[in-house]
């Protein structure tokens, strides 16, 4: 606007006053305007134009304001909020004790909103980062990997809306060294302490983990999701010594054995097999093996199924068309028992099912 303001009101400063005036600061009005804050209250006076008379807050606009109060610029807040003032938009976050971050280089805005939701998604992710984050006592939530699965964590990156960043060591020379790392750091007092207080994670989770309750009533397909994340955290998956098939080894701190039982448990109940228990080994930690192929083939089409943001580059290792002898032997047994019993001869089933000799042996004695 002129900065040589006279008294005379303009037909477009007057609109834009009745415009704004129950929506924006006087303060803001009078920049614009170019004009005092006692010459915008005057002629609003004059006009007959009120401040706005402010509905009370409801539940959803204090759940949005709690939301994207920490993150969201003042232009994106006022957006989301079209009635109310910056001011007002302040005094309300205030009262309910939520700060704005600081524009700190070390502190990168996010929206950890989304580890809450009840989406198999979300509970991969928090498998994931009770084996491989860190939550801090002030709640900021940091998680670190080698660059060489960059991919990984700019999956977590996108969910939670905020950047990665890779710290290359001093050594290095190579652009993609192995031992460069590439960590996300995201600050979020309100919804990183829901989190924590949701899961039960302790800020030394290592050495305290979580009461299992919350974890044994889980919905079968939101305990496989986190498992699957916690592999992706702490397990490893290989192939078994002289063989085809692979087996999944977690190796954590001993406190969380009752855990990894607790895993066992569920995929017992799931797939009605036995699986050895957890155990601890001589250098303090525990571990649990899962060899059987149907575990791992069950957990490969489970990623595949609810398409959870896996690291590739240890699922792909399972085939998932995959079956084992046994498995083989127990689909032709009662075809082999059919057969025994119409009195076909060892060579006769051999060649009619294309099994082996020692499958029909191990039946034929129950007929003699």
């Amino acid at each position: 606007m002129n900065a040589n303001k006279t008294s005379y009101w303009s037909q477009e400063e007057i609109q834009y006053l009745i415009e704004n005036y129950g929506f924006k600061e006087t303060s803001e009005i009078s920049k614009y305007l170019n004009r005092t804050g006692q010459a915008i209250r005057m002629k609003a006076m004059y006009l007959n134009v009120n401040k706005k008379i402010y509905r009370e807050w409801n539940q959803e606009d204090i759940d949005k304001l709690i939301k994207h109060y920490q993150s969201k610029t003042k232009k994106e807040l006022l957006e989301i909020f079209p009635d109310r003032t910056w001011s007002k938009i302040k005094s309300k976050a205030t009262n309910l004790k939520i700060a704005r971050q600081r524009k700190n280089p070390d502190i990168i805005n996010g929206d950890c909103s989304k580890l809450l939701e009840e989406t198999n998604e979300a509970y991969y992710w928090i498998g994931f980062l009770l084996a491989d984050g860190h939550f801090s006592k002030e709640n900021r939530l940091k998680c670190s990997l080698s660059v060489v699965d960059a991919n990984h964590l700019e999956k977590l990156s996108n969910l939670l809306q905020t950047h990665s960043k890779i710290y290359k060591r001093k050594l290095c020379k190579d652009a993609c060294n192995r031992n460069d790392t590439i960590n996300i750091s995201v600050m979020d007092k309100f919804f990183i302490g829901k989190i924590k207080e949701k899961f039960d994670i302790d800020n030394n989770k290592t050495e305290n983990p979580p009461n299992l309750s919350f974890y044994r009533s889980l919905p079968v397909h939101l305990f496989i999701s986190l498992l699957i994340g916690f592999i992706d955290g702490d397990g490893h998956i290989a192939f078994q010594t002289g063989r085809k098939d692979c087996k999944i080894v977690i190796q954590i701190h001993s406190s969380w054995v009752e855990f990894l039982n607790l895993a066992k448990n569920r995929l017992e109940e799931i797939l009605k097999i036995k699986i050895p228990e957890a155990r601890i080994n001589k250098s303090g930690y525990c571990f649990i093996v899962f060899s059987n192929l149907k575990i791992c083939r069950y957990l490969k089409l489970f990623t595949m199924q609810y398409n959870l943001p896996v690291l590739n580059r240890k699922w792909d290792l399972i085939d998932e068309k995959k079956i084992s002898k046994y498995e083989i032997a127990e689909k032709n047994k009662p075809l082999i028992e059919k057969e025994l019993e119409n009195g076909l001869s060892v060579k006769q089933i051999i060649d009619k099912l294309n099994v082996t000799e020692g499958q029909i042996l191990r039946l034929k004695y129950k007929y003699k």
